[in-house]
């Protein structure tokens, strides 16, 4: 659904984003600025900015950021179009948005699925607890110790082996074959042929208590073991945890939460009382995924098969962890075992007192990598400390640092100093490679100039023009700061520019996230002309610096060169030496290095 961008902005204008939050969370005026307790992340200290000038809301603990759209979205957990008519409406807006009847299919769409797989899930329900043709099924979970009341609590259900069943089931109920063919229940190649057919079915339910999707399982094993539902309008696996609509409680009560790897792992932990425990949806933990916990507790323990995938999966798992700002531990299940089989074979005590004494992620892989690496090869240890430096760099407390490096020292039976200097020149070269991917951290340090000025720009729009007027796209470099340049450059070709239309437009979420720390600081607000015109011409200086190196070192390979060719190069470098001590005048001696 198309939304024209002058209804946008009216909307922002008419918005007052300390009385929208505010409904929400309570909010304390502190200069310009309003602040409080962050919504999206438990905390007793106020962190949460709101500064209503610019309709811009930063949490300076856990870095989410946003406008009055996003705010929205996340709390009220709606798509764009839903906030903008959410919001038009407090706002006593009448919208006139183009395919009104597109929307309205689309939305006619997700509730019929909302309702379609409530019905299937039922139905599964009832045959796998009631039919005896789903006693096969009922005898495997059996065997795993997954007992009535937990098959009850979550809705298991048999879809029957007839691959057609269902198709020729639901079509008795009046649905048609068009919406049959795009409910994601179907194969995709073979209309009417079901792809949940013979197995057992764990329907995926949001925090709302909607059935969005199905898991299926053969009982027997046979290939494939599991299939998951397709992605559709009202669902995406990147946004769901297994379990988490049950677990929510839990995990806000105990403040924590436990990972597993599958549905039997989850069922099997809350059959045995562990309540706050959750799974991924048949693909691997995301920053979504961490994002989700994060608003609602501190603290995740990793509980993955002790195998080889286990291992990668915690390392991933862990790092995605740990650079959210969670508390992350690891918990090592025996060999060969899962929650599912310590369950089974030993009890629900046993796997109790498994999980009682989980150890920090740190100190488990600083373990398993003494035993991966030969640590008295230098190549061994080179890799043992690539391995765990990226899990001391994400780290904000410098004490915390500290002491994974002291703790790597004596892994290595080393001098802290050494290893120290190592990590300094690891920091440096992922600088280098953030910046040179347009992925930048916060803060003045590991910014470009160019995406400096750009960040100054969006902040001081009305001083854009300047920058266009002596660079253009192909004069910047960054990666960040071009993308940034180009969606500037479509609002003054459009005479259209408000923040929200910008932040809607950038598609790097580290980026987003720079320009609302940056727009909720007062970094730019001092003299920003000043600032803009000193910053463009240092970036010119720099530029000319560049290539006057590049040409003496080109005078100086081409010293045999014919004399005419030899004074267009001497020229050349007359004019840049011109060019640059005007610039010097404006911002003194900027020395450049390659």
């Amino acid at each position: 659904m198309f939304i024209p961008e002058e209804i946008i902005n009216e909307i922002a204008d008419k918005t007052d984003i300390g009385d929208i939050i505010g409904s929400y969370i309570t909010l304390k005026r502190t200069g310009r600025n309003l602040t409080g307790l962050c919504p999206f992340h438990t905390e007793k200290t106020p962190s949460f900015s709101v500064t209503p000038e610019k309709g811009m809301f930063y949490c300076f603990g856990c870095q989410k950021s946003g406008n009055v759209f996003s705010f929205i979205m996340e709390m009220e957990k709606l798509t764009f179009p839903e906030a903008v008519q959410y919001l038009a409406q407090k706002a006593g807006i009448s919208l006139d948005i183009e395919d009104r009847e597109s929307a309205s299919a689309e939305n006619t769409f997700r509730r019929q699925l909302y309702d379609l797989y409530e019905k299937v899930s039922l139905s599964f329900h009832y045959i796998l607890t009631k039919k005896d043709s789903s006693e096969k099924a009922r005898k495997y979970l059996e065997d795993r110790g997954i007992n009535p009341d937990t098959i009850e609590k979550f809705r298991l259900g048999y879809a029957p082996g007839d691959r057609r069943w269902l198709f020729n089931f639901l079509k008795k109920k009046s649905y048609s074959e068009d919406f049959l063919s795009r409910c994601g229940l179907f194969s995709s190649n073979y209309r009417g042929v079901s792809i949940f057919s013979g197995r057992i079915i764990f329907p995926i339910i949001s925090k709302s208590g909607r059935v969005i999707a199905f898991g299926g399982r053969s009982p027997d094993g046979s290939p494939p073991k599991y299939i998951n539902s397709p992605e559709t309008p009202i669902f995406r696996k990147s946004d769901e945890l297994y379990g988490f609509n049950l677990a929510q409680k839990e995990i806000r009560k105990n403040d924590s939460v436990f990972i597993v790897e599958g549905y039997m792992d989850t069922m099997a932990m809350v059959q045995a009382g562990i309540e706050n425990t959750v799974a991924p949806l048949g693909t691997a933990f995301t920053e979504n995924h961490a994002n989700i916990i994060l608003k609602n507790c501190s603290a995740v323990v990793l509980v993955f098969d002790g195998d080889e995938a286990g291992l990668k999966a915690t390392v991933k798992s862990s790092y995605i962890c740990e650079k959210a700002g969670l508390e992350c531990s690891v918990v090592e299940l025996p060999a060969g075992s899962d929650p599912a089989d310590i369950l089974k074979n030993s009890g629900a005590e046993a796997l109790k007192n498994i999980l009682k004494y989980p150890i920090n992620c740190f100190d488990f892989l600083l373990n398993k990598y003494k035993d991966i690496y030969d640590l008295t090869r230098e190549d061994g240890i080179k890799s043992f400390l690539n391995r765990l430096f990226m899990f001391v760099s994400i780290q904000e407390s410098e004490v915390r640092r500290t002491g994974r490096l002291k703790a790597l020292s004596e892994a290595l039976n080393m001098d802290y100093r050494p290893v120290y200097d190592d990590f300094t020149s690891y920091i440096k070269k992922d600088f280098k490679n953030k910046t040179e991917s347009g992925v930048v951290p916060g803060g003045r340090q590991g910014i470009s100039s160019e995406l400096y000025l750009m960040l100054a720009a969006v902040d001081n729009y009305d001083y854009f023009y300047m920058i266009r007027d002596e660079f253009s796209i192909d004069d910047i470099q960054d990666t960040a700061a071009r993308n940034l340049y180009i969606i500037l450059e479509e609002c003054y070709r459009n005479n259209s520019f408000s923040l929200e239309i910008v932040l809607e437009k950038i598609d790097n979420q580290d980026l987003k996230k720079l320009v609302a720390k940056k727009l909720s600081s007062d970094e730019f607000t001092m003299n920003p002309k000043q600032f803009i015109e000193d910053s463009i011409n240092m970036i010119k200086l720099k530029n000319l610096q560049i290539k006057r190196l590049q040409l003496e070192k080109k005078i100086g390979k081409d010293n045999g060169a014919d004399p005419y060719s030899m004074e267009k190069l001497i020229a050349e470098k007359l004019f840049y030496d011109k060019e640059i001590e005007k610039l010097k005048g404006t911002n003194g001696n900027v020395r450049v290095t390659e």
